[in-house]
């Protein structure tokens, strides 16, 4: 079951935003996969690279519904994804996104995910600050848009 959904995607980006990501080119054109297609892929390789992160430390892929936390990285990757395809898109702004993205996972696999079981000897959490209370937001009024312009 993955992490994210299109809908929470699209919730985050907005419908238009999103189209524009999962088009191949400046003309807004898709030729190789169909949108969808292209945002599920940016989603399993969200998934996957949680699932590596948080490997040493739970079993994985998490069962059942997902942590919020989860949930909301694999959000923030899977956006990360769509814009790699597009070099107009994928900025200074999004490199910086992706490390945080990264770090965060590193902090959660580190101190622990509420409501997950850890494995391997880990304390279940370790009561440190939300690793996401900073989560940086695509906000339609940042010029780092990666989209703006467009």
């Amino acid at each position: 079951m993955p992490y994210s959904t299109y809908q929470d995607i699209e919730q985050k980006l907005g419908a238009t935003k999103l189209a524009r990501l999962a088009c191949d080119d400046t003309t807004e054109s898709v030729t190789d996969v169909t949108p969808q297609l292209r945002i599920e892929t940016a989603i399993e390789i969200a998934d996957a690279r949680i699932d590596i992160a948080l490997s040493p430390r739970y079993d994985i892929p998490i069962s059942g519904e997902p942590p919020s936390l989860i949930k909301y990285l694999s959000i923030d990757a899977a956006c990360v994804e769509l814009s790699k395809h597009r070099s107009e898109t994928y900025t200074e702004y999004d490199k910086l996104f992706e490390e945080q993205v990264d770090k965060r996972l590193s902090e959660l696999c580190k101190i622990g995910i509420p409501g997950l079981t850890a494995t391997n000897g880990f304390p279940q959490t370790v009561g440190i600050q939300n690793p996401l209370s900073s989560r940086p937001e695509w906000d339609d009024e940042d010029e780092t848009d990666p989209l703006a312009g467009f």
